[in-house]
């Protein structure tokens, strides 16, 4: 999955990250929940490489919820 690689790669740049991993997302995917799911895949990675091996696990999971309002994420 390529959301991973650039989670990692762009771990400090929340706003960059985010819009390549919404157009990589949309090469293959049209489903928006595929865009949510990418999303979210980038954000752990990029979340890991900047919080380290002991990472509040808490504060990774308000961090997901947060990626959207739709039901079915919640």
């Amino acid at each position: 999955m390529r959301s991973a690689v650039i989670g990692v790669r762009l771990a400090g740049n929340d706003e960059l990250r985010r819009r390549i991993v919404s157009a990589s997302t949309r090469i293959t995917h049209s489903d928006p929940r595929a865009e949510v799911a990418a999303q979210a895949v980038a954000e752990s990675a990029a979340f890991s490489v900047r919080e380290g091996a002991g990472f509040d696990v808490e504060k990774l999971l308000s961090l997901l919820t947060g990626l959207s309002s739709d039901y079915e994420w919640s």
